[in-house]
């Protein structure tokens, strides 16, 4: 278990260093909607790393939004270059400013999204806003519960936002209070397990039988410029320059035999 607090522009830190005495991670807003910006995200970021906290970040989504690839594009711009100890987070919250349908939509597809660019990501929301809403309706990724006064169903396999008016030193004024699990953390880098890489489209039915198997996203190369460091394990398929993180080139001398190639290699159990 970690203790963590959670902050934007509106909330008052005075000592980095106080705080740091009594919490390990800091989970800094980095976006609403999309075009704002946390005014003090890049003025923070140094000081909370200086520290020696761990630092994270989260985008707030806009009421009602139907907008969720370009709020997640917008969150990424906003960080880039900045290292995350932890996953991203997605903050969506407040019933009676969604409809349910709509939360779902943007939930997911703002998940998949960070999640092809090589990102892990969470979501931070209300207890009753999972239960009602989200619960069973997006994929599996690190929950950060707000319930304050009672303890959620759900902790400690969860994170736990359990005050919204903390006093702590090094603050002026409230704050939010946290126990994280540590499944927030990922060592300070991006990483996804699998990527599956094409270089031309006649390869793309291959592709997705392999991407299919390995439940993973196909990279074109042609059309996608993307930084394979962030992946574990990169499969190649069909002809062409690949990168040179590719852990297995699968390919065969026409498209139908690369099909047959890529279709023995799931039968062999990706060997």
């Amino acid at each position: 278990m970690l203790k963590g607090i959670d902050v934007y522009e509106g909330d008052n830190i005075s000592d980095w260093d106080l705080i740091k005495r009594n919490y390990d991670v800091v989970i800094q807003k980095a976006t609403q909607g999309t075009g704002h910006i946390d005014r003090l995200l890049s003025y923070r970021y140094p000081k909370i790393k200086n520290a020696g906290l761990k630092i994270g970040f989260y985008h707030f989504a806009q009421y009602n939004s139907k907008n969720p690839i370009d709020e997640a594009q917008h969150f990424l711009n906003a960080i880039k270059g900045l290292e995350s100890d932890t996953v991203l987070f997605l903050d969506i919250e407040i019933e009676d400013k969604w409809d349910k349908q709509i939360a779902i939509n943007f939930a997911n597809a703002f998940i998949k999204y960070v999640q092809s660019q090589g990102y892990s990501i969470g979501i931070y929301t209300g207890y009753y806003f999972y239960k009602d809403y989200l619960g069973g309706n997006i994929p599996q990724v690190p929950l950060w519960i707000a319930s304050y006064g009672k303890q959620p169903p759900t902790y400690p396999e969860d994170s736990w936002q359990y005050s919204e008016n903390g006093r702590i030193l090094g603050a002026i004024g409230y704050v939010d209070l946290n126990y994280f699990n540590e499944n927030i953390l990922n060592g300070g880098t991006k990483k996804v397990k699998n990527i599956v890489c094409i270089n031309n489209s006649v390869d793309e039915r291959a592709a997705g039988y392999l991407a299919d198997y390995l439940q993973c996203p196909i990279i074109n190369n042609t059309l996608v410029k993307f930084d394979y460091s962030c992946v574990e394990n990169v499969y190649c398929v069909g002809g062409g320059q690949f990168t040179d993180h590719a852990k297995q080139i699968i390919k065969g001398v026409t498209r139908y035999d690369t099909c047959q190639a890529v279709l023995d290699f799931i039968k062999n159990g990706g060997k």
